[in-house]
């Protein structure tokens, strides 16, 4: 599954469309969290990194913004500790089931979280994102 949510100034400016990312959004987690326990130690895994590592990324920038979450929260430290797994697995590009359970706890936080920072947060996280691609 190729991550991907197609983005312009509607979902910066209706409801509708942000509710209809953000749902997208949670369904993206959701598989990539499930895909976490079909892989197996040495299989190839860039692609899946690379998604995940967006999706953390998105999810941990979005709950430093969000004054409500902060920088300190507990939920944002799971997901940078996640992060550091990617970037452990990503040096070789190979799954490593020990890495994968940080994996997993940040997927499931991120999850948990996204319901609860605020959809202008998230939307200015993913601008920053997309300036650095």
């Amino acid at each position: 599954m190729r991550f991907t949510i197609e983005t312009d100034h509607k979902v910066a400016t209706n409801p509708v469309a942000r509710a209809i990312a953000r749902t997208k959004l949670q369904r993206a987690m959701t598989h990539m969290g499930l895909r976490i326990y079909t892989m197996q130690d040495g299989e190839d895994c860039r692609q899946l990194l690379e998604q995940i590592g967006f999706v953390l990324a998105l999810m941990g920038r979005a709950g430093e913004l969000d004054p409500a979450i902060g920088l300190e929260d507990s939920r944002v430290r799971v997901i940078r500790g996640a992060l550091s797994a990617i970037n452990q697995m990503s040096k070789s590009g190979k799954w490593d089931s020990q890495q994968a359970v940080a994996l997993e706890h940040g997927m499931s936080t991120a999850v948990a979280l996204n319901p609860r920072i605020k959809q202008a947060y998230v939307m200015d996280a993913w601008e920053k994102l997309q300036e650095m691609k």
